[in-house]
């Protein structure tokens, strides 16, 4: 009888321990594409021709959590890019997105620790129809201030009544008294996003340094809506960045601007189109202008392919380029202008 008892004890105690530990998920998004795109100079002469194809930060991960009791679970995130076009990266070789380990809870919300995108660039991705793709609004949008950030705390709240808010804190460097100047690369965010219905309005702002000692202030607003009956969705998003240095165009103050549609077209088809401006910035001269047109046809809720074109038109003084800086980093000339075609498939695991 005893040896009945204890080998029930032990049977117990070693489901227990199986209960308690984390649930690991692998996950994932492969987005290749093919990409043909034409650059003339402010002349309007042809200066190049590529055609390539991208794996438009194309990522695997895992994540997971254990439950501690009382509504309180630990939870891990590690992603990593992997351009699995070309055989010379590997997993991590193009670099990671989220990387964290945290605790959650429903009551209070969840705290994550590690290197993270900060509030303002999370709270913003959803905004734009072409992300990851030659016409992500990065194209002509700043991304906050250096929104990936090393040795961070990202906080975020449940959600009351369609309210919530984050806040992020990051080191991301090492504080250090002896140079001059003072070297000091703390970075902050907070945002807010409220929903209602069809309505969704957010709002984020950032603020950091770099080595230089050259304070970044970043804002973001935005607002979107989607008619219950026809499912039309209209988007606006504004930035105002202040002494931030922008693909290479200059410093000083910017102010950008997106607007856009996603219209659906039948149950799998989606048409999208935005138009996204920079104005100058300290230096005559310096903004741009980018439009997006595409459409996406949906196999399932992981599987689509999309067909876009975009075409970029450069001030004098600007060089603004397309955002897939795989193939086409810093093709564009001061006034140049650049057109794209690129058709892209999405499968998420």
């Amino acid at each position: 009888m005893q040896k009945k008892l204890i080998a029930l004890a032990v049977a117990g105690l070693a489901s227990s321990a199986a209960f308690a530990q984390s649930n690991v998920q692998i996950f994932g998004t492969l987005r290749p594409s093919y990409d043909f795109v034409s650059m003339k100079n402010a002349a309007g002469t042809k200066t190049n021709s590529i055609s390539a194809m991208n794996s438009n930060s194309s990522t695997i991960g895992f994540q997971g959590s254990e439950e501690l009791g009382n509504g309180l679970k630990a939870i891990f995130r590690l992603e990593y890019n992997v351009d699995f076009v070309n055989d010379t990266s590997g997993i991590g070789g193009t670099g990671t997105q989220d990387m964290y380990v945290g605790f959650a809870n429903s009551s209070w919300g969840s705290i994550k620790f590690g290197a993270l995108n900060n509030v303002e660039k999370t709270m913003f991705a959803s905004y734009d129809p072409f992300a990851f793709s030659i016409g992500d609004y990065n194209n002509i949008f700043t991304q906050g201030v250096d929104s990936r950030n090393n040795q961070a705390a990202y906080y975020e709240s449940p959600e009351w009544n369609g309210f919530k808010f984050a806040a992020s804190y990051a080191l991301d460097g090492v504080k250090d008294s002896k140079t001059t100047p003072e070297k000091n690369a703390a970075k902050s965010s907070i945002g807010a996003n409220y929903t209602w219905g069809g309505l969704q309005l957010t709002a984020a702002y950032s603020e950091g340094n770099v080595v230089n000692g050259t304070d970044q202030k970043s804002q973001r607003y935005g607002a979107a809506y989607t008619f219950a009956s026809t499912k039309t969705k209209l988007f606006g998003v504004m930035g105002v960045d202040k002494a931030f240095k922008n693909q290479g165009s200059g410093t000083g103050d910017w102010k950008t601007y997106m607007v856009g549609v996603v219209q659906p077209v039948t149950s799998n088809i989606d048409v999208m189109a935005d138009y996204i401006k920079a104005s100058d910035n300290d230096k005559a001269d310096t903004g741009a202008k980018n439009y997006n047109l595409g459409a996406k046809y949906s196999f399932s809720k992981r599987t689509n392919v999309q067909a876009l074109y975009s075409y970029m038109k450069n001030d004098t003084n600007a060089a603004f380029n397309f955002d897939s800086k795989d193939a086409y980093g810093g093709a564009t000339f001061a006034g140049g202008k650049g057109s794209a075609f690129s058709v892209r498939m999405q499968h998420n695991f």
